[in-house]
């Protein structure tokens, strides 16, 4: 028994050795060449730009299978082919027809399965100037140095780019891909892996699936389409778009952010201008946006929360069940929704409100215009000048006015079964146990209407 236990560990050594070959061969081209690779698998390989007219491949070849016969065949006959038309360089590996295996026979050699493993790496160079065309597999791929137009194809590599000016195409479905002061006008396609780009000079499309996608320090536009994914974007001088449902999304310092649109989870944008977002159940906090005069700002959303810190814009907000709050926001705020808190704190602009059953609280409001049309809960103002309109209609909420200046105006508050408190001068026009109508007439322009049906009215100037 002990004999046998020694041969099967001599055994087994001898099939992992394996083979090894060098390969050094340099393939004279024109300058300007179009460089092709056809579809090579499981590389890990280096291929820098050049200026010489010159494809280099120095490479070295592991191979290792269970059949050694085949392993040999495999090693002898493995080469480069070059395939050579009209400027164009077309490289290929070229390997025996046969195939390894496995047979009854092997059992007395004690081996019982067939396997085989392949690795070629080392380093490639090619002219700098040159058009460059691949499709790997499998592998893990540096490139740097090239200043032509780029085409890579293939799935599942480990792709690392830098220094390459003229980047068009990126297909690596299920890889990764990790760009560095790279340019071009790019169109890039993954999956399920993480996409880093940092300094890139042009426009770039990212089109990733299930991936984390981390871009910095792009001179171009930029639009990116994915789901459930996590993103983080800086540093954009053009325009942006950024499609992706179900998502973590951070944007900061894009020069104009024209769309961001998601089914749910958190978004963050800080710093620089904004249109539109578009949004099911999502947590949305926008901080330091400013906007042209002719810009406005729209918000969609369904449930969640939407925070604006320091907007300047107009805004417009389509909601139904979230939680507002907006805090030094300047511009006029138009908003739709039925339920939820609505809170600002120094706002300065015109308000517009249509809720249902929305509580809103502003302090330190300056407005011109306030239209607020609500069926319950409070409606409370604090405001630090006299706006020339104030229009109420809360059905069952009241309404809580604090006035930081001296009023000057018209005011009719009426209520059907609410109390009316004011410490302003006022006439009684109609009280009963059916209604409350008080008029107050005071020199100056503004003209107020607070009405309530059930829910008290206070109007009240602060000393």
């Amino acid at each position: 028994m002990k004999k046998i236990l020694v041969f099967l560990v001599i055994s087994f050594t001898l099939f992992a050795s394996g083979r090894e070959k060098r390969i050094s061969e340099v393939f004279p081209v024109e300058p300007g060449a179009d460089i092709i690779f056809e579809t090579i698998s499981g590389m890990d390989i280096e291929i820098v730009g050049s200026p010489n007219s010159e494809v280099v491949f120095d490479l070295t070849l592991d191979f290792d299978s269970s059949d050694k016969d085949y392993e040999k065949r495999f090693m002898e006959d493995f080469e480069i082919i070059e395939l050579k038309k009209s400027g164009v360089h077309k490289f290929k590996f070229s390997k025996t027809d046969e195939d390894g295996g496995w047979n009854f026979f092997d059992l007395f050699k004690l081996k019982f399965s067939y396997y085989e493993n392949i690795s070629l790496r080392g380093t490639i160079t090619i002219p700098e100037n040159a058009k460059f065309t691949s499709d790997f597999r499998y592998g893990d791929i540096i490139l740097t140095g090239l200043k032509n137009e780029i085409i890579l194809k293939g799935k599942g590599n480990e792709l690392k780019i830098f220094n390459c000016l003229n980047l068009k195409k990126i297909e690596n479905a299920y890889g990764g891909v990790d760009l560095s002061d790279c340019g071009g006008d790019l169109r890039l396609n993954t999956r399920s892996d993480d996409v880093k780009v940092n300094f890139f000079e042009g426009n770039l499309t990212i089109d990733a699936d299930y991936s984390d996608i981390k871009v910095s320090s792009v001179a171009g536009d930029l639009s990116i389409k994915s789901r459930s994914a996590e993103i983080r974007v800086e540093n954009i001088s053009g325009t942006a778009k950024i499609h992706s449902d179900y998502s973590d999304i951070n944007l900061s310092s894009i020069a104009v952010l024209t769309e961001v649109k998601s089914r749910s989870g958190t978004l963050l944008i800080d710093k620089g201008e904004l249109h539109k977002v578009i949004t099911s159940y999502m947590e949305i906090d926008l901080r330091n946006i400013a906007n042209p005069e002719e810009v406005d700002l729209y918000i969609e959303n369904k449930s969640g929360t939407i925070r604006l810190d320091r907007v300047t814009s107009h805004i417009k907000i389509v909601d139904q069940y979230s939680d507002l709050t907006f805090l030094k926001v300047k511009g006029n705020l138009d908003i739709s929704s039925r339920s939820g808190s609505i809170i600002g704190d120094e706002v300065e602009g015109n308000i517009i409100s249509n809720t249902q059953y929305s509580s809103l609280e502003f302090r330190k409001l300056s407005a011109d215009k306030i239209l607020i049309k609500n069926r319950s809960n409070p409606v409370e103002l604090e405001l630090n000048n006299l706006p020339s309109v104030i229009d109420i209609d809360n059905e069952y909420g009241g309404a809580y006015i604090k006035l930081k200046v001296k009023f000057g105006g018209k005011i009719k508050l009426y209520s059907t079964y609410g109390e009316i408190e004011t410490n302003l001068p006022y006439k009684v026009v109609e009280q009963s146990s059916s209604q409350n109508l008080m008029e107050i007439v005071e020199g100056g322009k503004s003209d107020v209407i607070i009405k309530t049906r059930s829910g008290d009215i206070e109007f009240y100037e602060l000393n």
